[in-house]
């Protein structure tokens, strides 16, 4: 065995190796987005054209459609942040990464206050007030299904709901009122974080249903709604959303007026 020849290469292939190790260890791939996002880590498959695979520093995989990068490059790594602050893709953040997607979903429970049409509403307040009486209203956000169009702004539609219901020793009334809505919501911030507008628009419903009768429907009408709010991110890809809106709907010539207060999931 030529001892000699081989521990040169040895201790040369081991210099190499160290020499690459420590080249993996200082620099990543960065993979750009076109809706601002930035992933960052170690690129597992790379499809010409389809898509790349990258597996984040924290153990995530994403798999990003080249259509959706503008570019991909290999950049040294970002020096740590203190152990205090979480750290997703080398970004310092409080709680939760803000994980920027490619649509999203909403949905919403909360309380509300109904108002119904002014030659009602007085006598509605009375009932309401007399002794044995309870009343329960809602308000609700369903199938809020939205698509970026920018870093700050997503569009899409939802349906809002209000209901109203009276009730005094098993009897009882409730009012239903829908909006199938457009919808658009901004954040000055970034989407899923901070502050937060929203405007719903389309044709709205009304139906009155009462203990042994059959329901009525109403012809559609019209819905306009506003709102604000505050989301935060709790996990990667989750946020909670605190939204306040005021409502009006006209239908079959009556208005009706919702301000309802609801917490939300923006997913």
């Amino acid at each position: 065995m030529k001892v000699r020849g081989v521990f040169p290469v040895g201790i040369i292939l081991i210099l190499l190796l160290a020499v690459s190790s420590s080249f993996a260890q200082q620099y990543e791939d960065v993979v750009y987005l076109k809706d601002g996002g930035v992933r960052r880590g170690l690129i597992l498959e790379q499809i010409p054209g389809e898509s790349v695979k990258l597996k984040t520093n924290y153990g995530e995989i994403f798999v990003i459609s080249m259509s959706d990068i503008s570019k991909i490059a290999k950049e040294e790594k970002t020096p740590p942040v203190a152990e205090s602050v979480a750290v997703i893709d080398n970004v310092p953040r409080e709680m939760a990464e803000n994980q920027q997607e490619d649509w999203y979903t909403y949905w919403g429970l909360g309380i509300s206050k109904v108002t119904w049409p002014e030659e009602l509403n007085d006598g509605i307040k009375l009932i309401a007030a007399m002794p044995g009486v309870s009343r329960t209203q809602l308000n609700l956000d369903l199938l809020g299904f939205y698509k970026p169009i920018n870093p700050n702004t997503i569009v899409g539609f939802i349906a809002n709901g209000a209901a109203d219901r009276l009730e005094i020793e098993g009897e009882w009334v409730q009012v239903n009122l829908y909006t199938y809505a457009a919808s658009a919501q901004y954040f000055p911030e970034e989407i899923g974080k901070g502050m937060f507008g929203r405007v719903d628009i389309g044709p709205a419903f009304g139906t009155v249903e009462a203990s042994g009768e059959e329901s009525e429907s109403s012809d559609p009408g019209f819905g306009l709604l506003v709102g604000v709010g505050y989301a935060h991110p709790i996990t990667d890809g989750t946020r909670l959303a605190l939204n306040v809106n005021y409502a009006i709907r006209q239908i079959e010539g009556d208005s009706w007026k919702t301000l309802g207060i609801s917490l939300g999931g923006l997913f």
